[in-house]
């Protein structure tokens, strides 16, 4: 129908999910969008695409301190420590992109560890309860999006967290983060 309106040679209708999904009627032309980075376009495809995580988000613990039982921790004292806490302080912030929503819910990666997020997600930093991670220190990287050891975070399940789309986590990655472009291969 499109070609029959506009005699053009290039045509364009796919982005990431249509390029798995518009098997004929895709055009001659597509935008990766998203699946460039190696995330899916949506959990509901048919024929979902084997994508490798492209993506990866990092920062380092600026401070290491522990707290006792029933400290608030934080602006706006959101979180109270329940037991003898150690916390790590990140350098990373809502204004890198780090979304203030992932405050009292988020997850970064210690030393191929899961640790949760504490307290609101402040400017330039954010608190990390490491308690149950051994041998952590000053420096040592964090992993928000990505891969350490075992374990992985993809900007889908940070997404999730959030009620949103990783589209979104992706794009307010802020022009003050550091980009590092590698092969893949």
């Amino acid at each position: 129908m499109i070609k029959k309106q506009f005699d053009s040679q290039w045509l364009h209708i796919a982005n990431s999910a249509g390029i798995t999904e518009l098997t004929e009627k895709r055009g001659n032309l597509f935008r990766m969008g998203i699946s460039m980075y190696g995330q899916m376009p949506s959990s509901h495809l048919l024929f979902p695409p084997l994508l490798k995580e492209a993506l990866t988000f990092k920062s380092f613990i600026i401070q290491l301190q522990n707290y006792t039982e029933n400290t608030p921790i934080g602006y706006g004292r959101t979180f109270i420590t329940s037991r003898q806490t150690k916390i790590a302080t990140i350098a990373v912030g809502y204004a890198d992109g780090y979304s203030r929503l992932l405050s009292n819910k988020g997850q970064v990666l210690i030393g191929g560890q899961r640790a949760p997020v504490i307290g609101n997600v402040c400017m330039d930093m954010i608190m990390v309860d490491v308690t149950d991670i051994s041998f952590v220190n000053l420096n040592d990287e964090v992993t928000l999006i990505g891969r350490q050891g075992q374990e992985f975070i993809s900007a889908s399940e940070v997404a999730d967290w959030i009620g949103t789309i990783n589209y979104e986590v992706t794009s307010i990655i802020s022009k003050r983060v550091p980009r590092i472009y590698r092969d893949l291969k």
